[in-house]
């Protein structure tokens, strides 16, 4: 797949500067496309003058907008659903829900079953 990101700021030696940005199937290419792939079927982004950069991954993330997950009452699957929709606002598009440091009982509490595969606690506490 082709996808070619226009009117974008790019940072690029230091600086943002207005550019395209190609993605070859899901590999940024630092060229332009070929002939032949301009043939193909590209997917067109207009990125109306915005900075285009990959998204932030946050690998220990305890909760955010007011939702604490280290809270039985705030670890639910919409709680968490809240919290990754509002870190897109931020530039964060992936994320570890983690549960900060607590005595063995809090992790008993916690039901982890509705969370699908994609979102899995890690529990572990050290004594």
């Amino acid at each position: 797949m082709l996808v070619e990101v226009i009117n974008g700021q790019i940072l690029r030696d230091g600086a943002l500067v207005n550019d395209t940005l190609r993605i070859q199937d899901g590999q940024i290419i630092e060229r332009p496309f070929t002939p032949e792939e301009v043939a193909q079927n590209i997917q067109r982004i207009d990125a109306q003058g915005m900075i285009v950069s990959p998204g932030y991954i946050d690998i220990q993330l305890n909760g955010g907008f007011g939702l604490d997950f280290s809270s039985v009452a705030d670890l639910t699957k919409n709680a968490v659903s809240t919290v990754a929709k509002r870190l897109l606002e931020h530039g964060v598009t992936s994320f570890c829900p983690t549960i900060i440091t607590s005595d063995a009982q809090s992790y008993k509490q916690v039901d982890f079953s509705p969370f699908p595969l994609t979102i899995r606690f890690c529990p572990s506490y050290h004594d």
